[in-house]
């Protein structure tokens, strides 16, 4: 009888809350509303649970008698924009389509306070926004777990709910989980090919265009959105860490890199935004500091500009899933631009067979640099399975230029000269961990990083490890992956192209 009561609480609990598919609007700028209002999905009012107990025949009368529920036929622009008032349904739709309820009209509405303050850890917060910021854009991260991945991997998840891991079920939380973040470019990992329509068919409709970059093996990869009507995408580059001459890169792991220029300011400097899924394995740190190596170089090369009388690289915003713990070298590397001592591979993979050196940068743009050409070739790196291809500059011209650069090799030291900063502490004010994600243990392995050509101005808060785990296993009722989602603001410090 425990176990039944349990059972039925399961079904009935998230409607007696309304626990599933929420949206927080106090927290969220998506939506402008007078009154607060929560979120059923239709499905849920056709649960026979639900149906047969005395919330449902609540919530039925609700739906029938209340005047708030009124058709809008323009909801895909009012989000495209991101402001307007709420787009509302009528309850007699298909399963994929929202009931938004007042809690005017139910005598819960202290109860749904309560659950609200206890169990929404993430808000919006900021230190000295910019007064009028009119040129900032949002940024959101987030690994959506691959539903292949999912399912070949049953036991991590044997402590969710069956429902909470059918991928309709997630796909929708996981959108509403974006959505309501309103960010005008979405960096997503583990998409899972087979289910990037799903993702493009809702996104489009709203204003977003995509890039994806698919594993060479695998059935997931990583991709980048933007919103048309903010931003155009004036060139992209796709990077495989698979490389034959080099044995430590063997993984099948990806990165998309886009370089993207607001409309309504053409004079302005490009942003260049990359998301990345680097290898899982626990055990390999060496792996994922030579994948993050590789593409500190590719980013290098991508993002720099010469002028001639002005050279660096554009503003850089470096998001994905890392699986590298803050005080680990992949994210000290990143952050500091230095680690000494780095984690080296047993077989001692020499990185003179691809030319990228331990300044993170390949040898044969260094030597261009070097020689004041203004126009970079891009084509004469070492590296497979690029978008400009291989080298064309004979083997016997590069290995002469090897030993001229010897000590670029060879070092006890990785550095990078793109001078990233962190979104995120990783340590809240109080002293808590923030926490992303559960492997063993609540840790953080998602990140967003930024060059400091851009102003943070506000970020979407992290759970503490300690709140983490108040929200149980994920995916749950709220959240539609494995992984927390980040989201920041940012503004360019100078919108000016340099001369």
């Amino acid at each position: 009888m425990l176990k039944l009561t349990q059972r039925f609480w399961k079904h009935t609990n998230f409607a007696c809350n309304l626990h599933y598919n929420r949206i927080n609007l106090k927290d969220y700028h998506l939506l402008t509303l007078r009154s607060r209002c929560h979120v059923l999905n239709s499905r849920v009012l056709k649960n026979p649970f639900i149906i047969n107990c005395s919330w449902g025949r609540l919530l039925a009368s609700i739906t029938k008698d209340s005047k708030d529920f009124q058709r809008s036929d323009n909801k895909e622009d009012k989000m495209a924009e991101g402001i307007g008032e709420v787009p509302v349904w009528t309850p007699h739709q298909s399963d994929d389509d929202i009931i938004l309820i007042s809690s005017s009209s139910s005598t819960c509405s202290d109860d749904l306070d309560d659950y609200t303050q206890k169990h929404d850890f993430q808000c919006w917060e900021s230190d000295n926004v910019t007064p009028g910021f009119s040129d900032s854009f949002r940024v959101l991260s987030y690994n959506v777990l691959a539903q292949n991945l999912l399912e070949c991997h049953p036991y991590l998840y044997k402590d969710c709910t069956p429902t909470n891991l059918i991928w309709e079920e997630r796909f929708f939380k996981i959108l509403n989980q974006i959505t309501n973040a309103n960010p005008d470019i979405i960096c997503l990992q583990e998409v899972e090919e087979a289910r990037l329509t799903d993702f493009t068919s809702k996104l489009e409709t709203i204003g977003f265009k995509t890039f994806f970059k698919k594993k060479k093996i695998k059935q997931d990869g990583c991709a980048i959105f933007f919103r048309s009507s903010k931003f155009e995408m004036i060139d992209h580059l796709t990077v495989e860490f698979h490389q034959p001459n080099l044995p430590i890169l063997n993984r099948d792991n990806v990165a998309c890199l886009a370089k993207l220029k607001l409309r309504d300011k053409p004079d302005s400097m490009p942003i260049v935004v990359v998301t990345t899924h680097l290898l899982y394995n626990p055990r390999r740190m060496d792996v994922r500091l030579a994948q993050i190596r590789l593409l500190l170089a590719e980013i290098d090369r991508f993002a720099y500009y010469n002028t001639g009388r002005n050279r660096g690289h554009w503003p850089i915003i470096l998001t994905g899933d890392f699986n590298s713990q803050p005080n680990s070298q992949v994210v000290r590397l990143i952050r500091e631009g230095y680690i000494s001592d780095p984690i080296v591979n047993e077989d001692h993979s020499d990185w003179r067979n691809i030319n990228v050196t331990n300044h993170c940068e390949h040898l044969s743009l260094f030597m261009n640099r070097l020689s004041e050409n203004l126009a970079s070739d891009f084509s004469i790196t070492l590296i497979h399975n690029s978008d400009y291809g291989e080298s064309n500059v004979s083997e016997d011209d590069m290995y002469s230029k090897r030993f001229q650069f010897e000590e670029m090799f060879t070092g006890m030291t990785l550095r990078h000269s793109l001078k990233f900063s962190s979104v995120y502490d990783h340590v809240k004010k109080n002293g808590k961990k923030e926490g992303t994600t559960f492997q063993n243990s609540w840790v953080t392995v998602d990140y967003i990083f930024f060059s400091n050509l851009l102003k943070l101005e506000e970020r979407l808060s992290l759970p503490s490890v300690s709140d983490a785990k108040k929200m149980g296993p994920l995916p749950n009722d709220t959240c539609g992956s494995d992984h927390i989602p980040l989201a920041a603001m940012f503004t360019l410090r100078n919108l000016s192209m340099p001369s």
